[in-house]
């Protein structure tokens, strides 16, 4: 059976492997759309692993906040180049990723997220959609580590993205009542301690916060 552009087209769109990558598969598995996704499938599995032991120093981080200022989430995937980073592909995943963390709740772990059904796909998973960007553009990616924050009773949510989208913030200030959360000055406020923890990158909320154990390590310092 030959091979047409329409069928290479569909099985691309359907995996995200290149041309001449899906033109292959469907020359061994002759045609056969199905047998050639698998092929792809195990193809970029074993691509991916080559790749796993190379470093991620790059990447994005992405914030999302509903308008209602309830709901946030924040999500850092990394890749090895800044060059993948600015990719459209590269940048579309995790603005994907990043909603798919605000929309669902109760995700534990970075494993389940990958486990899960990839939000703008249900027929792939998001690890599964993470190993198709590793083939396509050929870097090691990590999806790193993610926060969801949903707030109950008055106060703010508030994100920020520093420039260069490689430090995000996602904060949550409570308030007495809808009042106090609704006035004119409490909105800059919540934006400005998001931009303090960007610049100072603090670990803790307050003092009480500190474990005693990094206490008595700073102790020990001095």
């Amino acid at each position: 059976m030959a091979i047409s552009i329409e069928m290479v087209k569909a099985l691309r769109e359907a995996t995200g492997a290149g041309v001449l990558d899906c033109k292959k598969a469907l020359e061994t598995t002759g045609s056969d759309f199905d047998k050639a996704v698998a092929y792809l499938r195990e193809k970029g599995l074993a691509a991916a692993a080559k790749k796993a032991s190379r470093e991620t120093n790059d990447g994005l981080v992405n914030v999302l906040v509903d308008e209602s200022g309830r709901l946030g989430a924040i999500v850092e995937v990394n890749c090895e180049t800044d060059f993948v980073a600015r990719t459209e592909d590269f940048q579309a995943f995790v603005r994907a990723v990043v909603k798919q963390v605000a929309q669902e709740a109760g995700i534990a772990d970075v494993p389940a997220l990958l486990s899960r059904p990839f939000i703008e796909d249900k027929s792939t998973t998001v690890g599964e959609r993470l190993t198709q960007l590793i083939v396509k553009l050929g870097e090691n990616m990590v999806l790193h580590r993610f926060a969801r924050l949903e707030r109950e009773g008055s106060g703010l949510i508030e994100g920020y993205v520093h420039p260069g989208s490689r430090i995000g913030v996602i904060v949550h200030v409570s308030a007495s009542d809808n009042a106090v959360a609704r006035s004119a000055a409490f909105r800059p406020l919540v934006h400005d301690l998001a931009l303090q923890i960007a610049a100072a990158a603090p670990q803790y909320v307050s003092a009480e916060d500190i474990p005693s154990s990094v206490v008595e390590a700073e102790r020990a310092k001095y």
